[in-house]
């Protein structure tokens, strides 16, 4: 998330011109060649890598630093990160790459492919402890537990058990509308001073009065005077970013997302509860989520400067789930990193991109640079020599691209097709 990473930067009283670009995806943003220092989603910088001919300030970029690097992985960001990379690598042999992550089993995978060293940490700002919520219980990892009253549900009496503490209580579930719904169930249970009140009054009027206004912004503004936000990227951009302000001034006192929040976004709190470890699975239905998933966030836990220890908490559903979970996640390591990019449905718009914007001109140039991915290192080159080639035939079946003998050219549609990252 740009936007956040750029309010990180101090390196401008430096001397050093810092700036971020998102969106847009149909343009060059030449401007940005003025800048030392761009931050950029990896979708956007797709977009640019597309329009290398006009954007040739990229050829001279020195230094990649690649965050939440894990997202290799990842179904939907995953085969685009490794394009991404592999491009910048071919403009750039030289290039200095920086990747981190803190939930990666085989970081020894990576950095073979990146030709990299691998530099390990244990530390933490914050302490953290795990557990799993049952029955107004919280059973901890090491041991110890905590009850809480049940003079309400278990998921109020561990808010307000929270914020007792002078913390804050961030609940992460599966969908958009679920953070509604269990953000309702917090209105009007929290006690607030007379100036929170105020404060929370003031931003829930700037939420209920944005451009973008609808009723779901409605709702949100109507729960953030009572301490209560929800959190998803179907909000308008204005009133997430009010949310995020409210949450970290702690005049929100239990914030409701979906994990979209546990990526990129750093809002840290005293108390982090999964409310749930699956999610629907178009054609598998309702599935677990990874380990990975559950680590990014259990690592938004603890505040540094305010908080001793954070406390991640999983609900469970019934008691034999309790020590189900603590084995399937709290005690399990991350899944091992793997590619996702040879998937031939993923892999069709980079084998077009890749040829539209000449990085490879014929189908041996093409399957050397496919070599370069993550995905090429860690498959057979037979195999790998397969998959281009029927990406390359649908392709020319289907008149995005032309082929003499080894030569391949993308045509004016392709090329559009490409610009405009669209799926052929």
């Amino acid at each position: 998330m740009p936007r956040k990473r750029r309010r990180a930067f101090e390196v401008e009283k430096l001397g050093l011109k810092v700036v971020s670009s998102t969106g847009d995806y149909d343009l060059a943003d030449r401007w940005l060649e003025d800048y030392d220092i761009i931050v950029l989603t990896y979708e956007k910088c797709d977009s640019l890598l597309r329009r290398v001919t006009e954007a040739k300030w990229l050829r001279c970029v020195n230094v990649v630093v690649a965050d939440e690097i894990h997202l290799l992985a990842d179904a939907q960001r995953g085969a685009t990160l490794e394009v991404v990379l592999t491009k910048l690598k071919t403009l750039n042999p030289s290039l200095c790459i920086v990747a981190l992550s803190a939930t990666i089993s085989n970081p020894e995978d990576l950095a073979a492919w990146l030709g990299a060293k691998v530099v390990k940490s244990d530390w933490r700002p914050v302490p953290l402890r795990q557990g799993i919520l049952y029955e107004h219980t919280v059973f901890f990892e090491d041991g110890q537990t905590l009850s809480l009253p049940k003079k309400d549900e278990q998921l109020i009496t561990l808010a307000l058990d929270t914020l007792e503490k002078g913390g804050q209580l961030l609940v992460f579930v599966s969908t958009r509308k679920m953070t509604l719904s269990v953000a309702k169930r917090f209105a009007g249970k929290f006690t607030l001073t007379q100036t929170e009140k105020a404060k929370l009054k003031r931003l829930a009027l700037e939420i209920f009065h944005i451009d973008e206004a609808t009723q779901l912004t409605e709702e949100l503004a109507a729960l953030v005077s009572q301490g209560v936000a929800f959190h998803h990227a179907g909000l308008p951009f204005t009133a997430r970013t009010l949310v995020e302000k409210g949450f970290k001034d702690r005049l929100i006192k239990a914030l409701v997302a979906t994990t979209t929040l546990s990526a990129g976004l750093n809002l840290p709190a005293r108390r982090v509860l999964i409310y749930e470890v699956t999610r629907f699975e178009v054609g598998l239905g309702r599935q677990r989520i990874p380990v990975i998933e559950y680590h990014q966030m259990a690592g938004r836990a603890g505040r540094p400067g305010f908080d001793s220890i954070g406390e991640a908490i999983v609900v469970a559903r019934d008691e034999f789930e309790v020590e189900e979970l603590m084995e399937k996640y709290i005690r399990a390591k991350p899944e091992l990193l793997e590619p996702t990019l040879l998937d031939e449905n993923k892999l069709i718009p980079h084998v077009l991109s890749t040829i539209a914007s000449r990085y490879a001109s014929s189908i041996s140039e093409l399957e050397r640079f496919f070599y370069l991915t993550f995905s090429g290192h860690k498959s057979s080159q037979n195999y790998l020599q397969s998959v281009i080639r029927r990406c390359v035939n649908f392709l020319v079946q289907r008149g995005f691209v032309e082929r003499k003998g080894d030569l391949i050219t993308a045509t004016i549609f392709g090329k559009k097709t490409a610009s405009y990252t669209c799926i052929p």
